[in-house]
């Protein structure tokens, strides 16, 4: 296939021109032209064309979304970009409490329109998502942004498992393509069902040689990259504050109710993740490990059943504590040798099935 003639919808001047790029071989007032041509055109339309009917209808369902005007992980809301056009975004968590301007920092992923030009790691939304602006129905996993707390309108708002979902993507990109990627053939304008992270996704295919989506890549990373221009420049300019010492920040943890227990396991797991980080040396060789002197005096456990959990890599062990308190459980062992924590609970399928919708999750097995 010569790539470099296949034909995508929109074409790439449109995007470029919704991106406030004008191609520089246009005149300025062309795509004024262009745009008063079409809406002349739909204005003499006696019905409107099924696909806006079917914004429209999208629309109407997003106003009967619950919404406190707070941020939450799996809003996509609309933000100003490039030329004063919206943009969607995704929101994946909170990286700062209060970032350099005093509000909130959010991490996320751009989300656009455009499914013809998806590639391997762009998501597209499904039915199980809706209701959602299909001005956001793509959501770009390789991508990322970051972007402050402010007024925004809400476009669509997406499930635990979903919002899992495109992170197995985003983790997928971010270590290189994977064998099952690799052999997916590249075929600008084709998506499909596959697997990722154990979760099945709806993408494009990877991006081939002369692709046209190379370009259409580059658009959209320096819109993302413009997006999130005014937290990088806002972070600059801040006097850096001192971050509290290890120590403080493990008893103001352990001093938010977290039993001890978990409180334990948690601590573990941080020191694990430290050291893979090459943050935090390794114990000298010969140093006796003291988990079983430190769980040898617990008491019996309750009655229930136990679950082997490995958590994903960089989870944050105050977010692990709390998913299992929510069924009731506690963390009694971990990790050996394949990086696996037992966590026992009074109803290990319901716990099964809270883990397995979170995030912080990477496999779990039954008793």
């Amino acid at each position: 296939m010569n790539m470099s003639t296949v034909a995508l919808w929109p074409p790439l001047d449109e995007v470029r021109r919704a991106l406030g790029a004008r191609p520089p071989d246009e005149p300025q007032d062309a795509s004024a032209t262009r745009l008063a041509t079409a809406v002349g055109a739909v204005a003499q339309t006696p019905e409107l064309p099924q696909p806006l009917r079917a914004l429209a209808a999208a629309r109407t369902a997003l106003r009967g979304l619950q919404s406190d005007g707070r941020w939450h992980p799996g809003d996509l809301i609309a933000l100003p970009g490039p030329g004063g056009n919206l943009l969607g975004v995704l929101l994946d968590e909170v990286e700062q409490e209060a970032g350099p301007a005093g509000a909130p920092v959010w991490r996320g992923w751009l989300a656009v329109a455009e499914a013809d030009w998806a590639g391997v790691s762009d998501v597209l939304l499904e039915p199980e998502d809706e209701p959602f602006d299909p001005v956001a129905g793509v959501v770009q996993a390789w991508n990322p942004v970051r972007v402050t707390v402010r007024q925004a309108p809400l476009l669509g708002r997406l499930g635990a498992a979903r919002l899992a979902a495109v992170r197995a993507v985003r983790d997928e990109h971010a270590r290189g393509a994977s064998a099952s990627v690799a052999a997916i053939v590249p075929c600008p304008g084709s998506i499909a069902l596959r697997e990722a992270g154990g979760f099945t996704v709806l993408t494009g295919t990877p991006l081939g040689p002369d692709d046209p989506r190379v370009a259409y890549q580059a658009l959209y990373r320096d819109a993302g990259a413009q997006l999130s221009r005014p937290v990088l420049a806002a972070a600059q300019a801040a006097p850096v504050a001192p971050a509290p010492g290890w120590g403080a920040r493990l008893r103001d943890w352990l001093g938010a109710g977290v039993p001890v227990r978990i409180g334990l396991a948690g601590v573990t797991l941080a020191a694990l993740i430290l050291v893979l980080q090459g943050l935090y040396p390794p114990a000298p060789v010969g140093t006796p490990i003291d988990d079983e002197v430190r769980f040898r005096s617990l008491p019996a456990p309750a009655a229930g059943g136990e679950l082997s959990v490995r958590w994903r890599d960089g989870a944050d062990p105050a977010a692990i504590a709390a998913l299992v308190r929510s069924f009731g459980g506690e963390s009694v062992d971990g990790p050996n040798a394949a990086g696996r924590w037992i966590v026992r609970a009074p109803d290990p399928a319901a716990a099964q099935r809270a883990l397995l919708a979170s995030p912080l999750v990477l496999e779990v097995t039954g008793p």
